[in-house]
């Protein structure tokens, strides 16, 4: 018999949909990029030239894993992962949830309008880096792959208190 207090039957107004991508740190763009396009049938959708970067997809969505080049991770090689994002059901949930983080004392330093999506980022307890983001187009798999070559300059900062962001 279960009470509403118990865990995983008490329902939750605000929930991430999914996990929806990944990032992690190589030491070897390039090879990284063979390795999961021959090897796991992954497909590169996008560079950055600064940070070198790779977004990859397996062709659903705009992207799956990004590949971020580490120039200090050569020696020694050390790998680890960036962050990860949770997909939220659209921007309305995004903001909701950003007011809800800020309320319970969690710093939020980044909020970002990306080209297909917007989202903030924060960390955990344990200082991982997490993004909650909701798309904002269509079809972020075909704007990805019109837009081959993309730059830090064109991710620009986003107010999520306000209610005006598109």
């Amino acid at each position: 018999m279960s009470t509403e207090g118990d865990v995983g039957t008490h329902p939750r107004p605000l929930r991430a949909l999914r996990i929806a991508h990944i990032v992690i740190e190589v030491s070897n763009l390039a090879a990284s990029e063979r390795f999961y396009t021959a090897h796991l049938g992954f497909e590169v959708v996008g560079r950055m030239a600064a940070p070198a970067m790779a977004f990859l997809t397996l062709g659903i969505q705009h992207h799956d894993l990004a590949l971020i080049e580490r120039e200090d991770m050569r020696s020694p090689p050390k790998k680890g992962l960036h962050h990860f994002a949770l997909q939220v059901a659209d921007l309305p949930t995004l903001r909701a949830m950003y007011a809800a983080l800020l309320a319970a004392g969690v710093p939020i330093p980044r909020a970002v309008a990306h080209i297909a999506t917007h989202s903030f980022y924060f960390n955990d307890p344990d200082g991982h880096l997490i993004e909650l983001f909701c798309d904002v187009v269509e079809d972020g798999l075909a704007l990805a792959r019109s837009r081959p070559i993309r730059h830090m300059d064109e991710f620009l900062p986003i107010d999520l208190a306000a209610k005006s962001n598109a």
